[in-house]
């Protein structure tokens, strides 16, 4: 039954996407880079060298230009590879809010076309499909478990389940080891050092698409998401179309993340006890040179001041002692506001047209 097990073929992105984001972004970003230097660069002058702080700057703004563009690819193609397969209710041409008596009309359309005493033996399978898609939606509890399961619900596995409660049981089995995985890996890769650059948006976001299935699996109605991606693109997504679109979207996501930490996420040297007492050396060193430099500074201002015996003239002592007061008098916020205050005043007093 194709229509069976075509359902997991977009539930999470293929390997080769995994692949594509681990060769692809490193390989495209040179492949602009070096164009663009190409295209912008003057006849004679150079190009920016690799390790360059310029060649830096323009390879991570590029970098981050690719990753964006890659996850709106990988995102357009899950997209796509949704819409490609049709639900049961596209076969039967119904809308998803039909009653019993519009399915049955759109099943009676189909056995017209492709039942096998009228098209031939050969569109047996395909009348198959379309006889499995009337009985789903035509029975309440199956149509619910179609609606927020997929196709997977015709397997042989979901056979003896007849309620409500039985499907959503069987589903929590089914998908709660995937999540609880999911948060045993971030767990075990953050207690390990490893992808420590937004790890807790990690946790988040696993956390919410977990809630977004629970949600969309236990509602007896549709969420509001399917309005709103209706109203993006004029489509009516099921819930298990919009599960399957969320989790492309978070691992697309996760990549991401995982790509350009490296650009955000400076690398952290731990310092040895050597490493510090040869830094404080250094700042040793540097603090007794700009001393020496401040001093022989001072020296030569005053040189012409100082006598033979070397000590500096009395009057020029008393002149700096004076202005040093001064300086520290009127540097007082008391001191200026008076000031402030007299010259307001002086400038009041003052004709019109005097200078």
């Amino acid at each position: 039954m194709a229509a069976a097990t075509g359902a997991s073929s977009y539930n999470i992105g293929p390997i080769g996407s995994l692949i594509g984001w681990a060769f692809l972004p490193n390989l495209v970003t040179g492949w602009i880079q070096s164009f663009l230097y190409r295209l912008f660069t003057r006849a004679g002058d150079p190009m920016p060298q690799a390790g360059s702080p310029r060649f830096m700057r323009d390879r991570k703004n590029i970098y981050c230009f690719v990753i964006a563009a890659y996850l709106l690819f990988t995102i357009y193609e899950c997209w796509a590879g949704i819409v490609a397969q049709p639900t049961f209710y596209e076969m039967l041409g119904v809308p998803i809010d039909a009653d019993e008596k519009l399915i049955k009309r759109g099943f009676r359309k189909a056995t017209v076309k492709y039942h096998p005493d009228k098209a031939g033996t050969g569109a047996g399978h395909i009348f198959v499909q379309y006889k499995i898609a009337y009985d789903i939606l035509s029975d309440p509890v199956k149509r619910f478990a179609y609606e927020r399961l997929g196709p997977a619900i015709t397997l042989p596995e979901w056979a003896l389940y007849k309620t409500r409660y039985d499907y959503i049981a069987h589903a929590a089995l089914v998908k709660g080891p995937h999540y609880l995985g999911s948060f045993i890996v971030l767990v075990v890769l953050g207690a390990l050092g490893v992808l420590e650059f937004g790890k807790y948006w990690r946790f988040l976001s696993v956390a919410c698409m977990f809630f977004f299935d629970y949600a969309s699996i236990t509602r007896p109605h549709f969420l509001v998401s399917t309005r709103i991606i209706y109203f993006l693109t004029r489509r009516t997504l099921l819930p298990f179309e919009q599960v399957a679109l969320g989790q492309q979207i978070l691992l697309s996501a996760i990549i991401g993340i995982s790509q350009l930490a490296p650009l955000f996420q400076g690398k952290r040297t731990k310092w040895s006890d050597t490493m510090y007492s040869n830094h404080l050396d250094r700042l040793m060193a540097q603090a007794t040179a700009i001393k020496c430099e401040a001093k022989a500074a001072a020296d030569m201002e005053v040189a012409p001041f100082i006598k033979q015996d070397g000590s500096i003239d009395r009057d020029l002592k008393m002149q700096m002692a004076d202005w040093l007061v001064e300086r520290r008098i009127e540097s007082e916020p008391e001191m200026r506001d008076a000031l402030g205050r007299l010259l307001e005043k002086k400038r009041k007093d003052r004709p019109l047209g005097s200078k």
